[in-house]
């Protein structure tokens, strides 16, 4: 799972820390406490300015295997699912001071209503990163723009999503 510190960096834990301690809104944001036991290098970082998510190559993640590279399918989804994380921060940031059963409510209404991918080039490397932006946020829709680079910093793919988020 994907974990949050006071500094916004996110990292890739054992499936022992799926689960949060608590969590609770501070000046900067919501904070989500971690068990003591969850502790690696940070791959990520989560702040409203600049979601990244990185991930590994792996082999199911192969959509041709003659030249080795990521599956269409697979970028589409991680950038939807950095978009989803880009506009549910925008959501927490304007519900700072609500409780946290409302928090709960409007993040489980959030959903995709529209997804644009343009794949730019093959997705070669042993990790990619994924990044989010938001590009509007209103009362009821959040627009994000989604870029994937490989590790050479060469840029995959890039995507535009909507999302309903109230």
């Amino acid at each position: 799972g994907i974990v949050t510190s006071r500094r916004y960096h996110t990292a890739r834990m054992k499936s022992t820390c799926s689960t949060p301690d608590s969590a609770d809104s501070g000046q900067n944001g919501t904070v989500i406490r971690w068990a003591s036991g969850c502790s690696r290098k940070p791959r990520s970082s989560l702040n409203i300015e600049d979601v990244r998510v990185k991930f590994e190559m792996k082999e199911t993640f192969i959509g041709n295997y003659v030249h080795g590279i990521l599956h269409g399918g697979v970028i589409s989804a991680v950038l939807d699912t950095t978009g989803g994380l880009t506009a549910s921060l925008g959501v927490l940031q304007k519900m700072k001071g609500h409780t946290v059963e409302e928090i709960v409510k409007s993040l489980t209404k959030i959903g995709t209503i529209d997804l644009r991918i343009d794949y730019l080039r093959p997705g070669k490397g042993n990790y990619f990163v994924a990044t989010g932006s938001i590009m509007r946020a209103g009362r009821r829709v959040s627009v994000t723009r989604m870029e994937l680079y490989n590790d050479q910093d060469v840029l995959i793919a890039v995507g535009t999503g909507t999302y309903i988020v109230g």
